[in-house]
């Protein structure tokens, strides 16, 4: 019994070790897509799209609303 718990907290250590490295690894890539879309200019063309669809389901919002929110997304970049 002694030896199945440790082989247990073995494989559970060894499972936390790989998700981390895996998480590091997402993190890369992450920023690397950002930067990508960034360079080619997709950032806007998404969030004018994102705004079109926000648009559709309230339409009460004003453009300078919506300004704001989009000069607050171009901060946050």
């Amino acid at each position: 019994m002694k030896i199945l718990n440790i082989r247990s907290l073995i494989c559970l250590a060894v499972l936390l070790v790989a998700a981390i490295g895996a998480k590091a690894q997402a993190d890369s890539f992450d920023a690397d897509i950002v930067k990508m879309q960034q360079l080619n200019g997709a950032t806007e063309a998404m969030f004018s799209q994102i705004v079109l669809q926000f648009k559709s389901i309230k339409p009460g919002v004003t453009d300078e609303q919506w300004a704001a929110v989009k000069k607050r997304f171009s901060m946050l970049r």
